[in-house]
């Protein structure tokens, strides 16, 4: 029976811890709400990623404290990084908030983010911004400069003058060129690439090849020298010229082919980088907020249990000297163990472009929370602290029973940290023995009562 005691006792404590985790938990979701936690980690995260893809970082892991930036006279780390990564932050937070990702205020909301909605949202961006200081911009002006010098050479050339199967060649060349040109005139304008271009617009241009078009040229080169041997003196002049005229397209063409396979490549190397660097920094990210969360979570702890005066020696003096609080403790088990199952699932994250929750709703909802599950640890009949308690412990700082109390808070704190979900198979383990002893204990009870019967008989 004494055992028995002591199990229920414990039980009984244990659902006080489960009743103060729920508290600490509903705590920690009203300072994330208010303070934007995770979304202003996943801004630092994308910061990193930015700056390793431009290559700009410091060398050294930037200490990143989100909180501390709402902080007045404080340089972020937005003010503190790189103008190239600033500026590609900049013009990808900009999209997210065309996205509806922010706040009822209108500040940035990024709760979670996936690769592939990040990839979406920087083919919206300047090809400059993404790629720094490369020569991206350069590289695709000669691109266009020179497809519009095979347009003005193609102008130039009489393909009248051809015969034969050059004629068809030289009509299959200009076809095959007609798209590539249409497609690089479209990004520029008064000969010059436009300002407003975007990474979209280059992706979608159709693959520049010009293998074919080197094929069918050198066909109607090899055609128009067997015209020139054979043609008569008044024809020569043009055909000459015919022949200056796909020499200076094949220089064209060549060039056309260098600068925009250089273009090309240095923009999808970005994206490349992007999105191969985005699964090393966002583990890196999840590492920190988890880490983040621990430490919040021990400074709410504790903060709680002195703010409830959660002493874990007066409260297990408590339900062990009073037979009422501890029934009433064990009847509530239920109850408990219910609430503690209904805030394990996280809320699915909104996609792209999704609504957005009512956050103020939201904290409303969490800061209800947190005083009904207050309120269930005051029903339990345990005194908060008062100012009363504050006054007696300063004027007596150093005494035994004060060092009693911080120690009981410091231990309760330390069981809070470990978490509610621990608590709650504790909890389920130890009614799991309870009922194994009440089992063995009816056994024993009949086998006691078949034995003292035996003799009557």
């Amino acid at each position: 029976m004494a055992f028995s005691g002591i199990l229920d006792n414990v039980i009984a404590l244990v659902v006080i811890i489960l009743v103060l985790s729920l508290i600490v938990q509903s705590v920690q979701q009203v300072l994330k709400k208010l303070f934007k936690i995770k979304s202003r980690q996943i801004q630092e995260s994308l910061l990193d990623l930015f700056e390793t893809v431009l290559a700009k970082g410091s060398g050294a892991a930037r200490a990143t404290a989100p909180v501390l930036d709402l902080l007045p006279f404080r340089k972020t780390s937005l003010d503190l990084t790189d103008s190239a990564v600033k500026n590609l932050f900049t013009s990808v937070t900009d999209e997210f908030r065309k996205l509806g990702r922010v706040a009822q205020s209108g500040r940035l909301m990024l709760d979670s983010i996936a690769k592939d909605d990040l990839l979406k949202v920087v083919r919206k961006v300047r090809p400059d911004v993404l790629l720094g200081g490369s020569n991206f911009g350069q590289e695709l002006q000669l691109a266009c400069d020179a497809i519009a010098a095979a347009q003005n050479t193609l102008a130039t050339i009489k393909s009248e003058l051809l015969t034969g199967s050059a004629s068809a060649d030289f009509a299959a060349l200009r076809d095959r060129l007609a798209p590539i040109i249409n497609d690089l005139s479209a990004l520029t304008q008064d000969g010059k690439v436009k300002t407003d271009l975007l990474i979209e617009h280059i992706l979608n241009l159709r693959e520049i090849s010009v293998t074919d078009i080197f094929d069918l040229l050198g066909k109607v080169q090899d055609e128009l020298e067997r015209q020139l041997a054979a043609a008569p003196p008044p024809y020569k002049a043009d055909l000459e010229a015919m022949s200056k005229g796909l020499r200076d397209l094949a220089s064209a063409l060549t060039a056309l082919r260098q600068n925009a396979d250089r273009a090309l490549v240095t923009l999808r190397t970005g994206l490349s980088e992007l999105g191969t660097w985005f699964d090393t920094v966002m583990k890196g990210f999840e590492e920190r907020y988890t880490r983040g969360m621990k430490t919040w979570g021990l400074v709410v702890s504790f903060l709680v249990v002195v703010m409830l005066n959660a002493n874990v020696f007066d409260m297990y003096a408590k339900i062990s000297g009073n037979d009422q609080v501890k029934s009433r403790i064990m009847q509530m088990a239920d109850t408990v163990e219910q609430k503690v199952k209904a805030v394990q699932p996280a809320p699915a994250a909104p996609p792209v472009g999704g609504q957005q929750p009512d956050a103020i709703q939201d904290l409303k909802n969490s800061i209800a929370g947190v005083k009904a599950n207050v309120d269930v640890f005051t029903g339990l009949q345990f005194q908060t602290l008062t100012r009363a308690d504050i006054k007696n412990a300063w004027e007596n700082k150093w005494t035994l029973q004060n060092l009693k109390i911080l120690l009981g808070w410091i231990i309760m704190t330390m069981l809070l940290s470990v978490g509610a979900p621990f608590w709650e198979d504790t909890l389920e383990s130890l009614f799991g023995v309870k009922n194994l002893l009440r089992q063995k204990g009816s056994i024993q009870s009949v086998q006691d009562t078949s034995g003292k019967a035996s003799p009557a008989s």
